[in-house]
């Protein structure tokens, strides 16, 4: 799998529900077969975090098409309440995520890294 640190960027709203998807890749741009494979997506305030503290919230993946390599993390309405208001600067909090791929023996590969706005919207 490709592993890189410019992932895009990904622009959530505070009680949206809707899935968070990848296509996870080979080197070449190829989707890799991801059937039976466990993801996660992790939410932190630092790019490089010092300890758990730092986190504001982790989501296990769906596979939506295996064969395709296309993954989903669908946050609860109520997954971003650890989210301080302190971190919120003109109705935007700005963190970093990862995507890591768990194996069964819980051995770790991070797929890459981005920047994710969680924003503020007019009812939230």
């Amino acid at each position: 799998m490709t592993v890189t640190d410019d992932l895009e960027a990904v622009v959530y709203f505070v009680g949206d529900t809707s899935a968070i998807g990848f296509v996870v890749r080979d080197p070449a741009g190829d989707p890799v077969d991801v059937t039976g494979y466990s993801f996660r997506l992790t939410v932190s305030r630092a790019r490089h975090p010092s300890s758990a503290g730092d986190q504001i919230a982790s989501f296990a993946a769906t596979v939506l098409d295996g064969p395709a390599g296309r993954i989903g993390f669908t946050p609860l309405a109520t997954s971003w309440s650890t989210a301080p208001a302190q971190d919120f600067h003109r109705g935007i909090a700005s963190y970093w995520y990862d995507v890591e791929q768990v194996d069964a023996v819980a051995d770790v590969h991070t797929y890459g890294t981005g920047r994710f706005l969680l924003k503020r919207g007019i009812s939230s």
